[in-house]
């Protein structure tokens, strides 16, 4: 689990640290390794939330204070939990009065007690198992938070990269294609043909020895080495187009 900590406090902020790498420590042969990222400002933050799981926020002194930045992690697609750290400002008096409060802000008062953290961590497992993870996409002039069997393949031309998505919608961002696939390769149905494309296995065709054919029509030349690779790797996934992808 991803676990974000934004406090600019940094005694407290180290103290947080601590407390969840202990709880880490705790559940590491259960629930796996904490990856703990610790800030201090609000834009280090703000450049890639999407990878975390959980936050603990308190910030006093920045351009927001933490429900302020919790307001802006909901209002950019985030829907882990978050977890504001009460002391210096009473953020459960200041949620009371928004008109539609978002339902992942939660409250954790500090200091914070081994007990309660335990609770939260347990409270953001729990979500974990059931929420499907998003790839960030920014094109011009918009933010697209996609699921990974949304995107059926990307090409790539020097720095623009245009995403095809299982709507027919088509998406262009400025970034080297080889440069996108780095962010999304930890998804395994996710393929690279060559530095110009890469390809959903769960959106392929059928792939001949030299060519690769995709639901939605697209070709995509390979080699006999790549079509061996696909082939062997489609049957160990045991990976089929879904119904509606045709």
């Amino acid at each position: 689990m991803h676990i974000a900590i934004c406090d600019d406090n940094i005694a407290e902020r180290k103290q947080t640290e601590r407390l969840l790498a202990r709880e880490s420590d705790c559940r590491k042969t259960v629930t796996g390794v904490f990856y703990i990222h610790s800030y201090g400002h609000e834009e280090a933050l703000l450049r890639a939330p999407k990878q975390y799981n959980m936050f603990m926020i308190d910030m006093v002194s920045g351009m927001v204070d933490g429900l302020g930045l919790a307001l802006t992690l909901c209002s950019s697609g985030i829907t882990a939990p978050i977890f504001l750290c009460v002391s210096k400002i009473d953020y459960r008096k200041a949620y009371t009065r928004l008109e539609k409060p978002p339902q992942n802000i939660h409250f954790i008062d500090k200091p914070i007690k081994v007990a309660e953290l335990k609770q939260i961590i347990n409270h953001a497992l729990e979500l974990r198992s059931y929420i499907i993870p998003t790839i960030e996409l920014r094109a011009k002039n918009e933010t697209f938070y996609l699921k990974e069997n949304e995107i059926v393949c990307a090409t790539g031309n020097f720095y623009i990269t245009d995403v095809y998505l299982n709507d027919g919608r088509q998406i262009r961002i400025a970034c080297e294609l080889l440069n996108l696939y780095s962010q999304v390769c930890t998804y395994s149905v996710f393929y690279l043909l060559s530095k110009k494309a890469f390809v959903n296995f769960n959106y392929i065709d059928k792939c001949s020895i030299f060519k690769l054919h995709l639901t939605d029509g697209r070709k995509f030349p390979i080699s006999p080495f790549i079509a061996f690779s696909i082939k062997k790797l489609m049957i160990s996934k045991e990976i089929k187009p879904p119904a509606d992808a045709h």
